[in-house]
């Protein structure tokens, strides 16, 4: 089975669970969503981005706005009891996402079968923006177990120059560094986001023992990775690395494996033009979908 296909298939598990969610009036979380449909939580967000096209947050968006457009075609429900029967708050805030989602009032739909069966079908519709499976050239390696000296960072990408400075000047001794990284949090919607976490970190010569105020010792796990090497910017990483994931999903027999990515920085930005900075990107991944 391509491994298109076989995500094609979790993603589908996952919107069917959250459309049973709320039908049964519970609202779904990121860990019951990825557990339904199987996949790694490390990864959930930009898969599930890659094969609908859109975020979880708008898919889960227009399946509460169908139930609540499927509760105003019922004659015993108020505006306001359908609203609160789909997951809004009030009927405000239904008001607002019809407007913004639909160009469509509530009342529009409760009085007029003709406007509530279109929108219901424009709500059904995948998005117009569904992102292709592109292809990519990628190399299979593998890893084995690492231990790094780490500064963990939450929404400060891509500005972590200060982070790796303060990491040095821990280290002292800069022949004492092996490797300068960056470990992502591959299930974010986007690296730059404000809760993104991201790990600056050093690979130290092997034995040496570095303790500061911020930095402390993490691990990677070790396996198959898929890599590819990126040449720019690092602000461009994160398109990047969605090109990556497309081209995992088109690949047979390969499926993310439950670990988390890795950055290897191969320049010193102080040293290399930014055009041309090397970045190898690693992606876990297993050779067979479970």
């Amino acid at each position: 089975m391509k491994a298109a296909n076989y995500y094609q298939i979790r993603v589908e598990k996952a919107i069917e669970y959250i459309s049973e969610s709320f039908l049964s009036g519970k609202i779904p979380t990121l860990d019951s969503i990825s557990s339904a449909a199987g996949l790694s939580k490390y990864h959930f967000h930009r898969v599930f981005k890659l094969v609908t096209g859109e975020t979880l947050q708008q898919i889960m968006g227009r399946i509460k706005l169908s139930k609540a457009a499927i509760n105003l075609a019922k004659d015993n429900l108020t505006i306001t009891e359908a609203a609160i029967i789909a997951g809004f708050e009030s009927s405000q805030s239904l008001a607002k996402a019809l407007k913004r989602e639909c160009s469509v009032t509530a009342t529009e739909l409760k009085n007029d079968s003709e406007r509530l069966s279109e929108t219901l079908t424009y709500l059904s519709l995948p998005s117009p923006n569904k992102t292709g499976i592109a292809q990519l050239s990628i190399e299979l390696t593998s890893l084995e177990p690492f231990s790094y000296l780490a500064v963990p960072t939450e929404g400060a990408y891509p500005d972590l120059n200060q982070v790796y400075h303060q990491l040095f000047n821990t280290v002292g001794d800069p022949l004492a560094v092996r490797a300068i990284l960056g470990i992502p949090d591959c299930n974010a919607e986007c690296l730059q986001g404000d809760s993104a976490i991201f790990d600056c970190g050093l690979l130290l010569t092997e034995g040496l023992v570095v303790s500061g105020n911020e930095t402390i010792e993490k691990s990677l796990s070790g396996g198959s990775f898929v890599r590819v090497q990126h040449v720019g910017t690092y602000d461009g990483l994160d398109r990047i690395l969605d090109y990556v994931y497309e081209g995992l999903l088109s690949q047979e027999d390969v499926c993310l494996a439950d670990n988390r990515c890795l950055f290897h920085y191969l320049d010193d930005p102080e040293e290399v033009a930014e055009s041309s900075l090397r970045t190898d990107i690693y992606i876990p991944v297993a050779l067979e979908p479970a």
